[in-house]
């Protein structure tokens, strides 16, 4: 069981690194706001915790749709570390 833990934990690590080690596009070149209303449009911003450190927190925004993809995607890793393999690699 401390296995599925440490194997859960590092994919956690491993799906939120990439969008750390990103640039972040500047504040001009995103609207603050859609006065179009779109939900999956709309920006918002988040600020993460860079790892290995305590103190220094990055803002990253994006749009709902692209955190809801980041999210589903992380949850496929999720699933796909979960699903127990077999031997002779067919699944």
């Amino acid at each position: 069981m401390a296995i599925v833990n440490r194997i859960l934990l590092a994919s956690a690590f491993a799906a939120v690194t990439p969008a750390l080690a990103q640039p972040s596009p500047a504040p001009a070149s995103r609207p603050a706001s859609n006065s179009s209303g779109n939900k999956a449009e709309r920006v918002i911003c988040e600020k993460q915790q860079l790892i290995g450190s305590r103190l220094t927190k990055k803002r990253v925004c994006k749009t709902q749709a692209e955190w809801d993809r980041d999210r589903l995607s992380a949850q496929q890793d999720v699933d796909r570390l979960q699903r127990p393999s077999t031997m002779n690699g067919n699944e």
